[in-house]
């Protein structure tokens, strides 16, 4: 799936066009090896004109990961919808 992903960012990057990728429960890929892997496309995607989006409802699994440190260095910015105070303590 990711080679298909990259290979999509690839030619849309020689037609100059932007890619947009939607994540969903992004948590679980920051999880072992797919954690720094989902780091490196992060920053590679946005290198090639990509905007990579990584949507969760666990906010706490997603704070716990390492990787997410260097997921948020490599933003421009973080969007946050109103979260159970709950399910971030």
């Amino acid at each position: 799936m990711q080679d298909a992903v990259w290979n999509r960012v690839t030619a849309n990057r020689s037609k100059h066009k932007t890619t947009w990728f939607y994540i969903d429960e992004f948590h679980l890929l920051l999880k072992g090896q797919t954690g720094s892997f989902s780091v490196e496309i992060w920053k590679r995607f946005r290198k090639w004109g990509g905007i990579p989006s990584g949507l969760t409802q666990n906010v706490k699994d997603l704070l716990a990961s390492r990787e997410i440190e260097n997921i948020f260095e490599n933003s421009d910015f973080t969007y946050h919808y109103k979260t159970r105070i709950l399910s971030i303590c």
